[in-house]
């Protein structure tokens, strides 16, 4: 139950250094970090502490808090790469990379892009391997009409 309420509090913490990033030079850096890495899709990291905490307080039985986290964080990225993938699509991580460093983590920081680089990152790689499976496929095909005519 301890844990539990101290991942409530950390939750309550993510929110005040979200939404007050001003308040000093440490919750300007967290807040630039975590805008970088998931964009505005961050916010849902302290419903998820809130989510885990609540769920750790309640049970009887005794809850991994850090896997459950770790869970909601890997959430956190799918989210934010689809919203990459529908957003910024036109930037590509192969193409230009320093470009897409500077669009998917810099963006994020001053409000241009909504999903920061992790979910930019899990996005281009999701493309490229339909990309690849796509051509496979056509090559397959391609093959196959060669050999039955």
């Amino acid at each position: 139950e301890f844990l539990g309420g101290l991942t409530v509090v950390l939750g309550l913490a993510l929110i005040v250094v979200f939404k007050f990033d001003n308040i000093g030079v440490l919750s300007t850096w967290i807040n630039n970090v975590f805008t970088g890495l998931f964009g505005e899709i961050r916010m849902l990291i302290p419903i998820i502490c809130f989510y885990v905490g609540g769920a750790t307080i309640l049970s009887s039985k005794k809850i991994n808090i850090l896997a459950e986290l770790l869970k909601g964080i890997i959430v956190v990225t799918l989210v934010a790469a689809c919203v990459f993938a529908f957003d910024m699509a036109r930037y590509d991580l192969w193409t230009n990379p320093k470009e897409f460093v500077d669009v998917a983590y810099n963006g994020a920081i001053i409000g241009e892009n909504i999903s920061g680089i992790l979910g930019g990152i899990i996005a281009n790689i999701v493309k490229t391997i339909a990309i690849v499976k796509i051509i496979r496929i056509k090559t397959l095909v391609f093959f196959f009409i060669t050999i039955t005519f």
